[in-house]
């Protein structure tokens, strides 16, 4: 996915194939949001936008992706 295609799809919301989450710290529920799109027709989860839309970005420490994917 490119930037423009993934700009695209924030645009339209969150809805059946999208969700939005703040930071990679509130990770069990982008976990459930993952597994529930795994076991779908697929979807995306973006990080860094609030459930309105908004653009925040995240902080990645040394560990946060490892720690993410050892959850």
């Amino acid at each position: 996915m490119d930037t423009e295609e993934a700009k695209a799809i924030t645009r339209r919301g969150e809805g059946q194939h999208t969700e939005f989450k703040k930071s990679l710290s509130a990770d069990n529920e982008a976990i459930k949001s993952l597994c529930a799109f795994a076991n779908a027709d697929g979807g995306t989860v973006f990080f860094g936008i609030t459930n309105n839309g908004e653009y925040l970005g995240i902080s990645l420490g040394n560990n946060t992706l490892e720690n993410f994917a050892n959850n």
